[in-house]
């Protein structure tokens, strides 16, 4: 269980703080939960991940002296962020709640937890793209997503810190 809290704090804090949104600390008196702040990456060091010898970067746009190039190379290497295509991973771009949904499920099977969908859907189902439905409703099964409070999902709304630090308390907790 351990090394799957790790885990999951690697590749979200990586999604969250290196992949989608641009880096920038609040003042440290200062938490903005819905901002684009990504100063969360201090999780990792709570779970203790280890990224020593990650080096695979394949991606254009995550330069080898980032500091978080080993957290995007030891994703990659796990086979849970494959970026948003072959050579690009998307540092500075904010991610989507469908986005994050995908990749909390690849997280989850990476540590052989699996979830199933509830057979219910969202009112804006349509707006849900193919790739990512199996995750959205698998997430939402199982209680870790439930959408925004109109029976909508908002998949291509960006996903806020709120919304990534409930996901993550969730997955770790299931």
């Amino acid at each position: 269980m351990r090394n799957f809290k790790k885990f999951l704090a690697l590749v979200l804090a990586t999604l969250m703080v290196a992949s989608m949104m641009v880096f920038t600390a609040p003042a440290a008196s200062a938490y903005a939960p819905t901002g684009d702040y990504a100063d969360d990456i201090a999780l990792l060091n709570a779970f203790g991940v280890d990224v020593a010898g990650a080096s695979i970067n394949k991606f254009a746009d995550v330069s080898a002296s980032a500091w978080y190039a080993p957290y995007v190379a030891k994703g990659y290497e796990l086979g849970v962020t494959s970026g948003i295509s072959d050579t690009m991973f998307g540092s500075g771009r904010e991610i989507t709640r469908e986005e994050a949904s995908a990749m909390a499920l690849s997280i989850s099977k990476a540590f052989g937890k699996s979830f199933n969908a509830d057979g219910t859907v969202f009112t804006d189902d349509a707006s849900i793209s193919n790739w990512a439905k199996d995750a959205v409703y698998a997430l939402k099964g199982a209680g870790v997503i439930n959408g925004i409070g109109d029976g909508s999902f908002a998949p291509k709304a960006n996903c806020t810190r709120a919304q990534a630090a409930v996901i993550i308390y969730a997955l770790i907790n299931r």
